[in-house]
């Protein structure tokens, strides 16, 4: 499963990412302008962005951070795969026990 990652700008640009990078993907409980907010967060836990919930600024074959929000309990890890055109297309990474939502994987 691909996400976007967007945003970067407001954060520490996007000179940060890097292919095959892991991060961690995070909801953001405390954001009240979006109730489905992701971040995208590095190993010392420096916010670089965020996955895009918008059809606007999802690359193409991406699914949005509504989609995936349902599929992890806080956090799950995500490797870059891609950066094109100003866009971080990533993998997330789920561990290989899971159980639970297998079917959004597909």
């Amino acid at each position: 499963m691909f996400i976007t990652i967007v945003g970067a700008q407001y954060y520490l640009g996007m000179d940060v990412f890097h292919i095959s990078q892991k991060l961690e993907l995070r909801k953001d409980k405390e954001n009240n302008a979006d109730t489905e907010a992701i971040k995208a967060v590095s190993d010392s836990g420096t916010t670089y962005g965020y996955v895009s919930n918008s059809v606007g600024t999802r690359a193409k074959g991406c699914n949005s951070a509504g989609f995936i929000y349902d599929t992890f309990v806080d956090s799950v890890s995500c490797i870059v795969r891609f950066i094109v055109d100003g866009k971080v297309i990533a993998e997330v990474l789920y561990p290989a026990d899971k159980t639970v939502n297998k079917a959004m994987k597909k």
